[in-house]
């Protein structure tokens, strides 16, 4: 199961942005989604925790102290860095964005899913 929110809640109730519902569909990613923000049982709930940048990991780490080390920064999987916001750039951005989440979860899947 796989599940996507925020650590902010400024879009909370929002859909997704028009940008991201493009390029999803352009790769067949159907990905249903209302902005929410992180809740304490999602870290119960998850055995993995993703984080694009490492302004969200403090953030996560400072409201959930006792769950310190569950959430790791994404591009970890494929070599590190941190996931630009694409949200004040266009169409080019989101899918660089995009780009780069997928090879992520590929390295994700391939080390971690049921053989």
């Amino acid at each position: 199961e796989v599940d996507s929110c925020g650590t902010g809640g400024w879009h909370e109730g929002e859909p997704a942005d028009p940008r991201t519902e493009r390029v999803l569909a352009r790769y067949g990613a159907h990905f249903p989604h209302t902005a929410r923000q992180i809740r304490p049982e999602d870290l119960e709930r998850f055995e993995h925790i993703f984080v694009m940048d490492r302004e969200n990991l403090r953030a996560l780490e400072q409201r959930f102290p006792q769950h310190r080390g569950k959430a790791r920064l994404i591009l970890e999987l494929n070599g590190g860095g941190e996931v630009p916001d694409p949200y004040y750039g266009g169409l080019e951005q989101f899918e660089e964005v995009y780009q780069m989440l997928d090879e992520a979860l590929e390295v994700f899947l391939q080390t971690h899913a049921p053989h």
